[in-house]
């Protein structure tokens, strides 16, 4: 586990000792080597398992920084700060470019990274995040202080929580990138810019998907090369620096391109290539994908390993992770830790991933509305007849819902809004009244009419804003780096410049992707369509975990504190159990956020130990 925190103090202030004490028990782990750096009104501390991939804290001069950098431009970034980078930490060199050239240049430091720096002679705080959230930073006030760390628990005073984050996450909704679950505390959001001078906080974006705006047309050979190069280049940089590389491999498209693009440049002399891959295999409905999983590592003759058919609240003898926010997939801990502990035994260090694509390559049929809107009613017709045609759909259901619904009011769009996409019936309505929590539901957002640009480009910004609170953190956090080729800032921004053609096509999305990858993926797995999924399983735990579940939802917190009606709450778990479910990731919402707060307050290891006494 490799955490951080820091504190600066308004001017003329001083840091009181306890909370010191407070940020550096908050990060604090066992077995994990604790370090501190302090300055005039400024303290840091992080807290780093004894293989630590990289040191958290620095200091040049009368300059101090804390956090957690990975760059991606290491030779460009130490040139700014004239120092050589052999030998260099990451950030070392982020806070030697700093030095010599100011705040600004930051903006084009490219990789994964959250971090802190303190210039005392200047009396100047800047945090910043990298554009998608791969690493975490939050932030805090208090007592006149600046708080920020890795973890959000460890700003929070007491248990307060946002009921405005909560609204949007049982509803499944994208929460805005500057909120947590915590009242007390926010995120310093993906692409931001945190600077507090003199006691007083600015923040800025220095990156945002909605700066990008698609072309109308371009050459696809050229674009599909220049994809090409870029993911080649993301794959590469994120598989040096001499520790020992594995990815996950579903069988899916962007997974199984990953570990082809590694391979594919080991062979070529030009990279390092990964030790070996691991796979999820689920064996109910249609989750089993290991036809294609297989197929990859039959190609490159990798070490696969497999873990087979985890549930969700599967107890594997450990308490449950107390996490800093629920996540969907919370009760799927026992799955995550699995994995975690796989890698780490067979030596791996680093554990790449395929997720990204779906958010800005998949592509969405806002551009059949963008061409409404621009009068070019014959084609935006003809492209939705080939859709529609394609995915064995009603052409009018399409007409409606992208020539009609994205300029109807709120109100509307929720009562014309098809059974999956509807408010849950558990939720109190006086909850849903005080948090206008129709406004918030997932469809009402996507399909609203942004003011000026395009419809397409404002669906994919959306997914991207969101992207953060769906990458992999809590077991994923301690012990191991999750790192994200395809969240390669150059290559997104790429993508994003790319015409909707070059994204979504008849049938499917990702053309650009399956295009690159012609003569490296298996063809099966290049031309793949759709993907296998867990509702299955799911179900499948429902019943499996009834006692404790039933034990969970006797008196649910979430019930307590005004969210959800009980009552209502059982019955649409017991529905889903006789398969009658309206929508399941509404539920596994609910669920995941009353088994969060019951592991956060100590209640689900009663829970666990006797579920009939705690039911009683």
């Amino acid at each position: 586990m490799n955490h951080f925190a820091c504190a600066a103090a308004a001017p003329g202030a001083h840091l009181p000792h306890g909370l010191r004490a407070r940020l550096a028990a908050g990060i604090a782990a066992p077995g994990n080597a604790a370090a501190a750096l302090a300055g005039d009104g400024f303290a840091a501390c992080a807290s780093t398992e004894p293989e630590a991939l990289r040191p958290l804290l620095a200091r040049h001069g009368a300059l101090l920084a804390v956090g957690d950098v990975r760059l991606d431009d290491r030779a460009e970034v130490a040139a700014w700060g004239g120092v050589p980078a052999d030998g260099a930490a990451d950030l070392e060199l982020v806070l030697a470019a700093y030095a010599a050239r100011g705040a600004g240049c930051l903006d084009a430091v490219l990789g994964d990274f959250a971090f802190v720096l303190w210039d005392g002679g200047r009396g100047t705080l800047t945090a910043m995040r990298d554009p998608f959230g791969v690493k975490a930073l939050f932030v805090a006030a208090e007592d006149g202080a600046l708080l920020l760390s890795s973890r959000a628990a460890a700003l929070a005073r007491g248990d307060e929580v946002d009921e405005a984050w909560v609204a949007d996450f049982l509803v499944g909704a994208m929460v805005p990138p500057d909120r947590t679950v915590w009242a007390s505390v926010r995120a310093v959001a993906p692409g931001e810019v945190l600077t507090w001078r003199g006691g007083a906080p600015s923040r800025r974006r220095y990156w945002s998907a909605a700066d990008f705006a698609p072309a109308g047309a371009a050459d696809e050979r050229a674009a599909t090369e220049t994809f090409r190069g870029l993911l080649e280049e993301a794959v590469r940089v994120r598989t040096e620096g001499g520790v020992p590389v594995w990815s996950q491999l579903s069988g899916g498209v962007d997974s199984s391109s990953v570990v082809s693009v590694a391979q594919t440049l080991a062979a070529a002399g030009r990279g390092t290539g990964i030790a070996g891959t691991v796979t999820l295999v689920e064996t109910l409905g249609d989750g089993d994908e290991r036809r294609y999983s297989d197929a990859v590592v039959r190609r490159w003759g990798l070490r696969n390993e497999t873990l087979v058919d985890p549930w969700a609240w599967q107890d594997d003898g450990l308490p449950p992770e107390r996490t800093d926010e629920p996540r969907a997939h919370y009760p799927f801990w026992a799955r995550d830790r699995a994995m975690v502990a796989l890698v780490r035994r067979a030596g791996g260090r680093v554990l790449l991933s395929g997720q990204g694509p779906d958010h800005y390559l998949a592509g969405n049929l806002g551009f059949v509305t963008d061409l409404l809107a621009a009068g070019r009613v014959r084609t935006a017709l003809r492209e939705l007849v080939r859709f529609s045609v394609a995915a064995r759909q009603s052409f009018w259901t399409g007409l409606g819902r992208h020539a009609v619904h994205p300029f109807l009011p709120t109100w509307l769009k929720v009562r014309r809004a098809r059974p999956h996409e509807q408010l849950p019936e558990w939720l109190d309505p006086a909850f849903v009244r005080r948090l206008e929590i129709p406004r918030r539901l997932p469809m009402v957002r996507q399909l609203a009419a942004p003011r000026g640009g395009s419809f397409f480009a404002h669906q994919v910004a959306a997914e991207l804003d969101g992207l953060a609170g769906m990458l992999e953190r809590g077991p994923f956090q301690d012990g191991i780096e999750m790192r994200y080729p395809f969240l390669h800032r150059p290559l997104v921004e790429h993508a994003l410049r790319l015409p909707p053609s070059l994204r979504i096509r008849p049938g499917g999305g990702k053309h650009v992707l399956r295009e690159a990858m012609r003569g490296i993926l298996p063809e099966e797995v290049r031309t793949r369509r759709g993907k296998g999924g867990i509702d299955a399983r799911l179900l499948w735990a429902l019943h499996r975990e009834r006692p404790r579940l039933d034990a969970l939802l006797r008196d649910p917190e979430i019930a307590r504190r005004g969210w959800v009606r009980a009552d209502a709450l059982r019955a649409a778990t017991e529905q889903a159990r006789q398969g009658e479910v309206r929508s399941l990731p509404f539920l596994l919402c609910s669920l995941a956020l009353e088994t969060w707060l019951a592991v956060r307050s100590g209640r689900w290891e009663a829970l666990a130990g006797n579920p009939s006494a705690v039911a009683a």
